[in-house]
């Protein structure tokens, strides 16, 4: 987990670049769908240089909360920005919270590669709320 969030710090200025080349909501849609994939995966994932190199590529797929705080942010109007950004980072500790009682939960009634898997489901909802609601029709660039 260490080694994920270490690529995660380098990552956010690349997801930022390609963000700016192919548009937020391709570098968001693909960093999710990665992430669903990888974390689907990774129970199966055998010790080894398969593991690190799974581990690394679920550093830079996590980036998409960067792009999506930048975006929310950017979206909001000026005087409200800070608001904003401290409604989305509460959100985001919050939710973190309590997915990771969830996560705990699950891992002891139903195993530890299920917690993977119920936290591949929320980030599809997350796509999932992307493609329907107002936020995933912003056009923005900056």
């Amino acid at each position: 987990l260490s080694l994920a969030a270490l690529v995660a710090i380098p990552s956010a200025p690349l997801m930022g670049e390609l963000s700016d080349r192919l548009g937020w909501r391709t570098v968001v849609m693909a960093a999710l769908a990665g992430d669903v994939l990888l974390l689907v995966l990774f129970p199966f994932v055998p010790p080894g240089p398969l593991l690190v190199l799974a581990l690394v590529c679920l550093g830079v797929a996590n980036r998409s909360l960067s792009v999506s705080v930048a975006l929310v942010t950017r979206a909001s109007e000026p005087s409200t920005r800070g608001i904003a950004l401290g409604f989305v980072n509460t959100a985001g500790i919050i939710s973190m919270t309590v997915l990771s009682v969830v996560g705990g939960y699950v891992a002891d009634v139903a195993g530890l590669a299920s917690t993977f898997f119920m936290i591949a489901v929320v980030a599809l909802a997350g796509c999932i709320a992307l493609l329907t609601t107002r936020l995933g029709r912003l056009d923005l660039r900056w």
